[in-house]
Order: C-alpha cells, then structure tokens, then sequence
C-alpha cells in the first residue's frame, strides 16, 4: 500500500464517513521537527549529517565501513581503546573565512555537544570524556571505559559534528 493510499485511509478512519468538502478544512498542530535548528546538540541526532554539517570521520555509505572523507584524515587507539587520537586532514576550512579546521574546534565541538542542553541520542559515547587539543591538528579523547565502537560517535549519523570557535567566540550561537 502506497503512503498516499494509506494517509487516505487513516483520514477515512479518523472522519467515519464524512467526507471534506473545499469549504471545510483540517488543522493538525504539532511541534516543528527538532532538526531545524543550526544547534546539532539540541536535536535527536539521527538524520543525515549532509553536506552542512561535517564529522571527524566519514563512512562507506554501501558498506559501512569507516574511513577518512570526514575531518580527521587518520586515527588511531590505544590497547584497551580508552585512548583515542585524531589526525585532522590539513586544509579543511570553515565557511565564511573562518579558517581551518583545528583540534580546538573538535574541543569547543565537544563541549557544546554534552553541554546541559543536549538531545542528542546516544550523546552517552561522549559524556564523561575528557578532549584535549594536543597541537594544531591533533585531537585526543581519554574515555573512562572502553568503547571499541567510538567511531561510531564521530562518523555519519554520529553524535559529534564540528563547530567553528571562532565563529562561535565572534557570533555566539545565532551565527
């Protein structure tokens, strides 16, 4: 059954028999969705991330598989992966001349993420993290037990998508 053909019959159903003429109308009210915001921290978290809004780590959209489309060029994990590092791709920028991409930009990113106002499903990868820039363009997470699907947090739908700080120190959250 189509989606048309079945909105039909959930409206038939709610109406009984009477049908609605041009003169009659139906008003629904609800809530606007919570992905029309510029704040990724303040929606569920669970669309496509697109070409607006940008991860550390991109994905194979065929099989799944991690790699290095998103804004870390490379990564690697200690042995008991409470230890991650995040090489960001030199030359990735920010729009409107805010300039590159930085390991400081994944730190502020972060702290907006888990801030008290956060939505975001599964934001629980990140919480009681702690992120440090280690120079430019290197970025650690020191997590407080394993988690060897912490990729997923950064990649595609993940839960952590980076800020510009400038941008932010310049503009606050209205920019």
């Amino acid at each position: 059954m189509n989606f048309a053909r079945l909105a039909g019959v959930s409206f038939t159903a709610f109406l009984g028999t009477t049908a609605l003429t041009a003169a009659q109308t139906m008003t629904i009210a609800m809530s606007p969705p919570s992905v029309e915001t510029n704040r990724y921290w303040n929606t569920p978290g669970h669309f496509n991330l697109g070409p607006a809004m940008q991860g550390l780590v991109g994905h194979d959209p065929e099989t799944g598989l991690y790699d290095n489309s998103g804004l870390a060029e490379s990564w690697t994990h200690n042995d008991d992966f409470t230890e991650w590092t995040f090489t960001l791709h030199d030359g990735a920028e920010f729009h409107f001349g805010y300039g590159a991409v930085t390991a400081e930009d994944v730190v502020h990113s972060h702290a907006l993420h888990t801030g008290e106002d956060t939505t975001l499903i599964g934001i629980a990868q990140l919480q009681d993290v702690t992120v440090e820039a280690v120079d430019e363009r290197t970025v650690s997470f020191v997590l407080p037990s394993p988690q060897i699907d912490f990729l997923f947090a950064h990649g595609g739908r993940g839960s952590l998508v980076i800020y510009s700080k400038a941008q932010y120190d310049a503009e606050g959250v209205a920019g």
